[in-house]
């Protein structure tokens, strides 16, 4: 075999290994960034989350009541209306 085929077979065999790797490369990049954006909220952008998640469940809840009943809820609607009831 000449050298000149030997260096062409192995570029046609290295490029999609490279290829595949510059790929793989790019999306960790995208994942970590995304991971590191994450963590960017302050206390006080989490505690606005999680007022807004709370509020939201209640509100649920009490529409279940409006329209079924208190005896419609189960034993974890009452304990997060109890808890609730109970922090303010």
């Amino acid at each position: 075999m000449s050298t000149l085929f030997i260096i062409i077979l192995i570029l046609i065999t290295a490029i999609p290994i490279i290829s595949f790797f510059s790929f793989l490369y790019k999306k960790l990049l995208q994942y970590f960034s995304k991971q590191k954006q994450q963590h960017l909220y302050t206390i006080e952008d989490k505690y606005h989350i999680e007022k807004e998640y709370t509020q939201n469940e209640i509100n649920s809840i009490l529409d279940k009541i409006s329209k079924k009943g208190i005896e419609s809820l189960n034993k974890k609607e009452k304990e997060i209306l109890d808890a609730y009831s109970k922090s303010i």
